[in-house]
């Protein structure tokens, strides 16, 4: 049985095209390939461009397998599909797993412990700037390399089973009921 999935990307104008992953749309495989190797609008067009996937691989070429251009699969019948808006794309997938690749940055969602550090970073800030550098801790230069005041940002949302997108930094596999 293969995971099926729909990928889309955001145009400029607000219209969504998207097209349907045949094989391995779940996220372990799909979460790497798309913020490792599809960060960049004209990477997500071209690959839209295919048409209808049976596979996703790193580059447009090799492992990424369009029904069309690999299959001969006439490109009427596997060509993007265009939707009105981000909602209607949202609304119409079918697919357990949909990725869109917006027209703006979803930051990621700091954990709490993220959070509770960024706060006490701030303080030591504070701290430091009131009383000079003899104040700062020996630990700060680490800790302040491990939690950046900025949360990582990607262009790409996820919706798993029907679920609300979340940004697909923040997105894990999931639970089976």
């Amino acid at each position: 049985m293969s995971t099926h999935g729909r990928i889309g990307v955001e145009l400029p104008d607000g219209r969504v095209h998207s097209i349907y992953l045949g094989h391995d749309a779940y996220l372990s495989h799909t979460k790497p390939l798309l913020l490792g190797h599809y960060e960049s609008q004209a990477k997500v067009i071209a690959l839209i461009a295919l048409g209808d996937l049976s596979g996703l691989g790193p580059e447009l070429t090799g492992e990424t397998d369009a029904y069309h251009r690999d299959h001969g699969e006439p490109l009427e019948d596997v060509k993007a599909d265009e939707h009105e808006n981000a909602q209607a794309f949202w609304s119409a997938a079918e697919e357990f797993y949909v990725f869109l690749f917006t027209r703006q940055e979803h930051a990621a969602k700091r954990t709490r412990e993220a959070e509770l550090l960024a706060f006490a970073l701030d303080v030591v800030d504070g701290v430091i700037a009131s009383y000079g550098e003899s104040a700062r801790p020996s630990w700060y230069t680490e800790a302040r390399v491990l939690a950046p005041k900025v949360p990582p940002a990607s262009r790409w949302l996820v919706s798993v089973r029907d679920a609300e997108p979340v940004s697909l930094l923040d997105a894990g596999e999931p639970v089976e009921d």
